[in-house]
């Protein structure tokens, strides 16, 4: 489910500021281990996403709006119950992962409305 919320100000006749904050996030708890393996926990999985968009517009015409958006966001997944290799023996070892990395991005856009 995503949800959003913005808002826009007139800061002259001919130019307008905004910002949009938008989010996300989807998540599964699978009850079971992935593979039957001894000590294995159950696999489960979320997804977390949040974008903010600041965004400048000019109107030079009556039917002419220039725009400019920056696009800053983060991202966040979440695994537990993955399976991997044990090394030298190679057997599966059943290991968490409860906090991954987080990944913080950074887009531009532009737009022309007529």
């Amino acid at each position: 489910m995503s949800s959003g919320l913005s808002v826009n100000y007139q800061i002259a006749s001919l130019w307008t500021f905004g910002v949009s904050v938008t989010g996300a996030g989807v998540g599964s708890h699978y009850g079971r281990p992935v593979l039957p393996v001894a000590g294995a926990a159950d696999a489960k999985a979320s997804l977390i996403v949040l974008n903010t968009n600041p965004t400048i517009t000019y109107k030079p015409l009556r039917n002419l709006s220039i725009g400019a958006s920056l696009v800053i966001g983060f991202e966040q997944l979440w695994l537990n119950g993955i399976l991997a290799p044990a090394l030298p023996h190679y057997r599966f070892l059943a290991f968490r992962v409860v906090d991954s990395p987080s990944l913080f991005h950074f887009n531009t856009s532009a737009a022309l409305a007529a």
